[in-house]
């Protein structure tokens, strides 16, 4: 089943630029779908027309239902988003009250805010944190907590963008497995081809804003002139 589908999606910016160019593909539920390509390529872009934060052309059904923005809201109820750099994401004082905004915003319970933030800490490591100063943490329990704020509401749909991106050795390999241990549908906006390698069931290769060539993982990463030719390898 589909639990995504988009087609002839398009954007262009305020400035004439065409970030993205009549893309079209669909992502199956459950299954982890990287997009690949360089920087400027239109990875972040395309990312965002998907949690519909940006005016596009073309369609995106979500769950079978078409985005727009009435239905926006609802739907954004059951979709992550990990954004590449976690100092955009985490706003409050406190890792507790970042990881629950998600759930005081859509009105839940104070029982049901408390029961979902300690949930969420937990998936990715970080029980013991609800009182630590978000902007006090290194770098990769940043990224933690903002991927905690983003798994807060159990959503069926993950995206994340660059979400291995300046991290040690050590703490990439760990992200990575976190990552894989997540039970949901997955689209990731990557140049990580070793992370692509171990989690990936499908990558889109794209380059200035045009769908390039769509494959199993294998595929695409043995194509080593292709990479080289997009600036990957």
């Amino acid at each position: 089943m589909n639990i995504i589908e988009v087609k002839n999606l398009t954007y262009t910016y305020p400035d004439g630029t065409l970030a993205v160019d009549n893309i079209s593909f669909s992502v199956r539920e459950n299954q982890t779908l990287c997009i690949i390509g360089p920087n400027g390529a239109g990875k972040t872009t395309l990312l965002l027309c998907l949690v519909g934060v940006l005016r596009y052309r073309g369609e995106i059904k979500i769950f079978g239902e078409t985005l727009n923005y009435k239905n926006g809201g609802d739907i954004r109820k059951n979709i992550g988003f990990l954004f590449q750099n976690p100092d955009d994401q985490l706003f409050m004082p406190t890792v507790f009250e970042d990881v629950a905004f998600a759930a005081k915003e859509f009105k839940y319970k104070e029982e049901d805010v408390e029961k979902l933030t300690n949930e969420a800490l937990k998936k990715v490591g970080l029980e013991g944190y609800k009182n630590r100063l978000s902007h006090h943490l290194s770098y990769g329990e940043k990224k933690k907590v903002a991927l905690a704020s983003s798994l807060v509401l159990n959503p069926k749909i993950l995206i994340l963008d660059e979400p291995t991106s300046n991290f040690d050795p050590a703490t990439r390999r760990e992200f990575i497995e976190l990552i894989k241990s997540l039970i949901c549908t997955k689209i990731i906006a990557t140049h990580d081809l070793d992370m692509v390698e171990k989690i990936a069931d499908s990558v889109i290769l794209i380059n200035n804003g045009k769908k390039l060539k769509e494959a199993k993982p294998s595929e695409i990463l043995d194509d080593k002139e292709l990479l080289t030719q997009n600036r990957l390898i």
